[in-house]
């Protein structure tokens, strides 16, 4: 293994720390949920670098919640003109928000509401520096999410 790999490894794990820090304050406020799946891809392929329990999801979901944070982030992708899966929404068909297209990577996540999902992946591209303060906040804006505030100012004790 080259020390680009192994940076790559610190990368993924320090995201992981801070999603899973994240959804352990956004459970405070989805008390019927137990965690989820966060996909994190590759920006340029689409392909999952890594798809990573948060908290303790129920194992019936497991695979629900695994195949949703990797349907957002696919979605996504093909969707290169769009920075949210919120764009491409379309709840009838169960595409849901809960995906953000990040400088590095795109980070997608499934267990919770799909408004708190997106409020999840917000804070956490926020927190690792995948996109500045002031994209994160038009990307809440665009999709008028109302978990997103109450989270952030939630989530300022976890750093």
């Amino acid at each position: 293994m080259d020390f680009h790999e192994l940076e790559k490894i610190s990368l993924i794990s320090r995201i992981w720390i801070i999603a899973a820090a994240v959804v352990n304050e956004a459970l405070k406020f989805e008390q019927d949920r137990r965690g989820g799946f966060l996909c994190i891809a590759d920006l340029k392929s689409g392909s999952p670098i890594a798809v990573l329990r948060c908290a303790s999801p129920p194992a019936a979901k497991v695979q629900k919640y695994i195949y949703y944070s990797r349907e957002k982030a696919e979605r996504l992708w093909t969707n290169p003109e769009h920075d949210s899966a919120w764009e491409s929404r379309n709840p009838n068909e169960g595409k849901v928000e809960g995906a953000i297209r990040g400088e590095y990577h795109i980070l997608a996540f499934s267990g919770l509401s799909p408004a708190m999902d997106e409020a999840v992946v917000l804070m956490v591209a926020e927190m690792t520096c995948e996109l500045p303060v002031n994209v994160v906040a038009a990307l809440a804006t665009l999709s008028n999410n109302q978990h997103f505030q109450k989270l952030k100012n939630a989530a300022r004790s976890v750093c």
